[in-house]
Parts: C-alpha cells; structure tokens; sequence
C-alpha cells in the first residue's frame, strides 16, 4: 500500500515548522509542494530539496493529481502552507486516497489561531485556552457542515435552501428562550447549539452559491463590533449603556446609509418587539421616547371608552406606552408577556413570575 504524507508547513516563517515535517522534507521521498513561494517552502527550497510544484487550481483536480502521483511510490509527501487540513484539497484527497487504497497519514502543523499574538492588533484582545478550544471545535463544526453537504453527504442536507430552513431558524430561536425562561442551564447549551447549527449551515449553503464563507460572516462580525464600539476600541468616552446605545444606533445609520427610520426594522417581528426595536431606532436617533405611568393612565382611561375604529387606535397607543414603560424598566416586553402568558395557562398567577428578568437594553445589530 502506497503511503502519503500530507505536511503542513505552518503559516510563515520555517522555525513554524516541527521537527516532524522537517524530517519528512528532507527524508528524500518523492516531493510535491502546492505553494513553493510561501515562506517556509522557499526556507526548505533553499536547500536544494528536490520536489515537483502543481499546475492544477481546481481542489478536485489537485486532489486526483496527487493520487495518481501517490501511486508511483511506496511513500510520498505533499505539502501544503498552513495545516494540512486547512487546505481546500485535502478533503478531497482523503477521500479519493480512501477510493485507491492509498494510506493518508496527517502530519500537523501551527494554525493561524495557535500563533495569535499576545495582543490581536486590531480588538486589542488576547485568545485564551476558552478562545482556542472554540476555535479548534468550530473548524470541526463548519468541516462536519461542509461534509454533510458534499456531493456524497447526506441526502436531507443536500436538499435544504435558505427557504426550507427558515421555521427551523425560528423554531430554535424559540426553544433557546424557552430554555432561558426556566433557567435551564442543560437545555440552554443543546438550544445553543441547535442555534448555531442553523448559522453554520446558512453560510455553508452561501458558500455552496459562491455568495460567502462562513469565515466572512465571521470577520463581518467582528468588523461591526470593533467599530460600534469605539468607546473600548476608540478613543470615545461614554456615560453609561444608555449613551452606548445611542451611539450604537447612531453609527448603524450612518454605516449603512439609512434614508428613513423604517429601514432594517423587519415588518415581520411579533407586534411588542417590533414596537420595541421602533422605540429603540428612535431613541438611538437623539428622539428618546418619553414615557410616564400618568401618560399610561390616560391612555388606559382612553382606550376603555374608545368604540368602533377608533378602539384600535386607542389600544395601540396604550399597548406603545406599556412597551415604552419596560423598556425605561430595562425589562423585555416581549419575554415578559410571554412569561405571564405561560403562567396563566397554567394556573401560577401568584407572585412574581418566575424568570422575570431585567437587563439594560441591548443595541440591536
């Protein structure tokens, strides 16, 4: 059985490398580098190894190139810059190698993630063992997505659009704030992940279109947090969350060039949080919304003699006020009547709801 070694040759500089894929450059065997120019790869060229460069671009073919090479010798190495793995072919490889009978042996190299500097140059922020071990368990993740949508992957993934898994979106969405109302701290971390699943396989079919990588939504994202929040990453200076928010809504519609209030506010939200992103894009304008319990009195005596067309009027201002109360109160209105609900139809009105929560509000994205 013919062996091939697939060697990473780390993200730069030769000391990167370890002493493993040294020996295996320098062992002889039969050569094959994809990116002679990298760093590390004109390092060990300088030593005059003698190796074979690719012509191919396509991962397929590269992947089909290597294996016919492979075949002509007991053992072999391919290198790759970055960790093997990381390279677009090398899924390819090991399964085309698993067809032919080939032996693939992985030989592992220093990733991006694991040479961070101390101080990320652009958030000012070190990654930590927590950092690294959701860093290495998402590339696992996003590996696993691409596999269940590769030609030969699983035919129900293969099938979905970003259609057929929108109620699946909500679904989760859902069931990770049921698990929050009752402080299910089990449950939270499965709905969390069911949650992200839903993220990872929208970017894979994006990736699949060759519309974007689940790496740019990635880089999108901290792009957009660095940038509203220049009180950390600036040299901004804030009195406290509720000037954060203002400055937040500010720079959203400046970033993206808003013409109207109205825009990115998605008509479709359920009625309290629509009215609540509302109140919050105003607010977020230099317009806070002025809210009192004697202007809810009135409203509430006015709603109560109010007939005919103009009942619905009536009630949409008293119910605005409630949403403009809670949101002074920092509670979410929305969660706060779905838990009142819930315990309604139970039967457990007694009391403060259980799970009642109440936090500043958030900036919304």
């Amino acid at each position: 059985m013919s062996r091939l070694h697939l060697v990473g040759l780390g993200p730069g500089a030769a000391e990167l490398l370890t002493l493993r894929s040294w020996e295996l450059l320098a062992s002889g065997k039969p050569l094959r580098i994809r990116d002679p120019a990298q760093e590390a790869a004109q390092t060990i060229l300088a030593r005059g190894f003698n190796f074979e460069s690719v012509s191919e671009t396509d991962p397929e073919a590269i992947a089909a190139s290597v294996i016919r090479w492979a075949k002509r010798s007991d053992s072999c190495v391919y290198a790759v810059a970055g960790h093997p793995l990381e390279a677009p072919e090398a899924v390819p490889i090991l399964r085309a190698a698993a067809s032919a009978g080939i032996e693939v042996v992985v030989e592992p190299a220093v990733t991006e993630v694991e040479r961070l500097p101390a101080a990320d140059p652009m958030t000012g922020t070190f990654a930590g063992p927590a950092a690294l071990r959701g860093a290495i368990a998402f590339e696992r993740l996003v590996a696993v997505m691409a596999r269940l949508r590769s030609p030969d992957g699983c035919p129900w993934d293969r099938a979905q659009t970003h259609q057929s898994l929108a109620i699946h979106l909500i679904e989760e969405t859902y069931e990770v704030l049921d698990a929050i109302d009752r402080h299910d701290m089990v449950d939270l971390e499965e709905e969390l992940g069911d949650l992200l699943l839903q993220i990872v396989f929208h970017a894979q079919l994006a990736s699949d279109a060759g519309a974007f990588e689940i790496g740019d939504v990635v880089e999108e994202l901290i792009a957009k947090l660095v940038y509203r929040h220049p009180h950390i990453f600036g040299d901004v200076t804030v009195g406290g969350a509720d000037e954060v928010v203002a400055n937040w809504e500010a720079l959203k519609h400046e970033q993206k060039g808003r013409s109207t209030g109205a825009e990115g506010i998605p008509k479709d939200l359920p009625a309290l949080l629509y009215a609540h992103k509302v109140q919050r894009r105003i607010s977020g304008a230099g317009r806070r919304w002025e809210a009192s319990v004697q202007h809810l009195s009135t409203l509430a005596g006015a709603a109560a003699s109010a007939t005919g067309s103009d009942a619905d009027a009536a009630f949409g201002d008293l119910l605005f006020e409630v949403v403009a109360l809670a949101q002074l109160a920092g509670v979410d209105p929305e969660g706060a009547l779905r838990r009142t609900a819930t315990q309604h139809l139970s039967g457990n009105t007694g009391g403060t709801p259980d799970g009642l929560v109440q936090f500043p509000t958030p900036p919304s994205d």
